[in-house]
């Protein structure tokens, strides 16, 4: 029974452990993205101005672009930075808690 319940154990902690990464790297893909549109901002920026029929249009397009672009990046670079800081957190918990399990174990040896 121990077997089984620790083989349950080490399989929860890998996909947890897969699942985070998967999920971090996600977001640092879709913040890098919008941050390369938001580097791209002044290409933009000069085709939409290149064209004088419609300025107005333009400027509202690329400030548009701009604001979601710039929403997107702060938002996902700041989530996968506080994912890192739960990872970390989170390590040093399980760290703390093999540190006294196995204090534990040592007194009853004794």
């Amino acid at each position: 029974m121990k077997v089984i319940l620790a083989t349950r154990q080490a399989f929860c902690l890998v996909g947890n452990m897969s699942v985070g990464v998967t999920a971090f790297f996600l977001w640092c893909a879709i913040a890098a993205g919008a941050g390369w549109m938001l580097v791209h901002l002044p290409d933009v920026w000069y085709v939409h101005l290149g064209n004088q029929s419609s300025t107005g249009f333009a400027v509202a397009a690329i400030t548009s672009y701009a604001v979601v672009a710039g929403a997107l990046f702060l938002e996902f670079s700041c989530g996968a930075l506080l994912m890192l800081a739960d990872a970390y957190t989170e390590m040093l918990l399980s760290a703390r808690k093999w540190r006294s399990r196995h204090a534990a174990s040592a007194i009853q040896c004794r």
